[in-house]
């Protein structure tokens, strides 16, 4: 016998054993688990509230910058912020002391030109005062 013939010969014997164990008795299915115990438990509907506190921050939909429209020295603020405020309310205390000093210094000035002020109303306006 030569190799060749050796070859199909061990290919033939490989093929016949893989065939006869394929053909072999059927085997009986394992039998089935016990039945599994249970619990049974009745639901019943009820109201529950979920509620759950996450921490955040709060952003103004629309924001105002109060500032003054005088000049002057600030002394106090007369207005809490986040407060609403009225039209026509006092915002802040300004140094009345500059503005009491310029109103001194122009007094003089005033009182020699009132003179020729009613000269000129008269004359245009005919006021006889």
């Amino acid at each position: 016998m030569t190799i060749r013939h050796s070859y199909r010969y061990g290919g033939l014997c490989a093929l016949l054993l893989s065939v006869l164990t394929a053909c072999g008795p059927v085997e009986q299915e394992a039998a089935a688990p016990p039945a599994a115990r249970v619990s049974v438990v009745t639901l019943a509907p009820i109201t529950l509230e979920l509620t759950e506190d996450l921490p955040a921050r709060v952003l103004p939909f629309q924001v105002a910058e109060i500032r003054p429209q005088v000049s002057g020295i600030v002394q106090r603020r007369l207005f809490e912020q986040g407060t609403d405020v009225s039209a026509g309310q006092p915002l802040f205390d300004i140094n009345p002391a500059p503005f009491r000093a310029e109103v001194e210094r122009q007094k003089p000035l005033c009182r020699r030109l009132k003179p020729s002020l009613r000269m000129h109303l008269r004359s245009r306006l005919g006021w006889s005062r």
